[in-house]
């Protein structure tokens, strides 16, 4: 009885037995290379129709392959990694972080790899900041590369980690030779600017972060910039710093908005490197009965989906991270190939998209 359950079990794992690369290669026809060739995206001068033959095969059969023996033969995960600062601590983080995610995501998608996830920086019930060192992936194969999108993580440790050598790109800094993906904040900047002065606004105000960041210094500077082109005297603009409401150590958006609406001659515009600072600023300036775009004009910084919103129609400089997201993957995956790009910066120009706040 025991032989004949035995036999019967082994009947019923042969008829689920999954589907190899040998049983593709029979049904289509061709060799287990071809096969190989075409199952893996390369390039070998095969014709359409072998290709295709290969894809109705596997689809035929339900050919899923050995994702780990492909791994161990090829030391390729066939996947990449995104490492970002951790959300569950920076709450206003999150969408912003939900928007370079799906960029990067799609791009990736789109060359045939997966996406997994990292943080670069754990804290301890206590609070300390323990930091996850991203690199540790890349190092045992889990993924083929690694995006870093984070302003705060140390810049040794990225210097440090491209210098073993590997396969890291860096999304809106620059830090030494390690290859980049950042706005032009210059060109961008620009055209805000240029728009507010076109419609007769002269006096200017600036919130930035209480971090100096890449995104905070350059956006101050190509302010600086734009408004001296545009002829706008240093008496008409005012510099603010926004910090964290906990702990304290610079105002928020809200105070600061009290602040400038005291002024003798409050400005005409304030322009945010962030969007989540317009918003903010938005909000605040309705509770107090300031007509927005009529008093104030309100321009943020980066694109976030909620600035479309129908309640909020916040104009904002979309920094365009469905191209950055895109570049960077191609930047990595060339590293992965053999390139060195040492020193390598990809610049994507951002988009005004001009709503009802200005």
């Amino acid at each position: 009885m025991g032989a004949n359950i035995q036999s019967a079990g082994s009947r019923r794992l042969n008829k689920i037995r999954q589907a190899t690369m040998t049983d593709v290669a029979r049904r289509a026809g061709v060799s287990q290379t071809t096969v190989s060739f075409v199952l893996n995206g390369i390039d070998a001068g095969l014709p359409e129709r072998t290709r295709q033959r290969v894809m109705d095969a596997a689809r035929e059969l339900n050919y899923s392959p050995n994702d780990a023996a492909r791994r161990l033969a090829s030391q390729r995960s066939r996947t990449l990694g995104l490492a970002f600062y951790d959300i569950s601590i920076v709450t206003d983080y999150r969408q912003a972080a939900a928007t370079v995610m799906r960029a990067v995501f799609k791009a990736a998608e789109k060359s045939g790899h997966r996406l997994s996830v990292y943080t670069t920086h754990e804290r301890h019930e206590t609070g300390e900041d323990v930091g996850t060192y991203f690199a540790v992936p890349v190092r045992s194969r889990e993924v083929d590369g690694m995006i870093v999108w984070d302003s705060y993580v140390e810049a040794e440790r990225l210097r440090a980690s491209f210098d073993e050598p590997l396969p890291i790109v860096t999304l809106d800094r620059q830090v030494a030779d390690v290859p980049c993906v950042v706005p032009d904040y210059d060109e961008g900047v620009r055209s805000v600017v240029n728009s507010l002065v076109a419609d007769g606004r002269r006096r200017f105000c600036l919130i930035t972060h209480a971090a100096k960041v890449y995104r905070d210094v350059h956006f101050c500077a190509a302010f600086e910039s734009a408004a001296r082109e545009a002829g706008i005297p240093e008496s008409n603009l005012t510099y603010t710093q926004e910090g964290p409401a906990d702990p304290p150590t610079k105002p928020t958006v809200e105070l600061i908005i009290d602040d400038l609406l005291q002024q003798p001659k409050r400005p005409e515009a304030i322009l945010c490197a962030y969007d989540r600072s317009a918003l903010a600023a938005l909000i605040h300036l309705r509770s107090l009965g300031v007509s927005v775009p009529d008093d104030i004009a309100v321009v943020g910084c980066s694109g976030l989906p909620i600035c479309a919103d129908d309640y909020y129609q916040i104009s904002t400089l979309d920094l365009r991270h469905d191209l950055m997201g895109s570049h960077a993957v191609e930047l990595v995956l060339r590293m992965v190939r053999g390139e060195d790009l040492r020193g390598s910066k990809v610049v994507v120009t951002p988009e005004y998209v001009r709503r009802e706040t200005a």
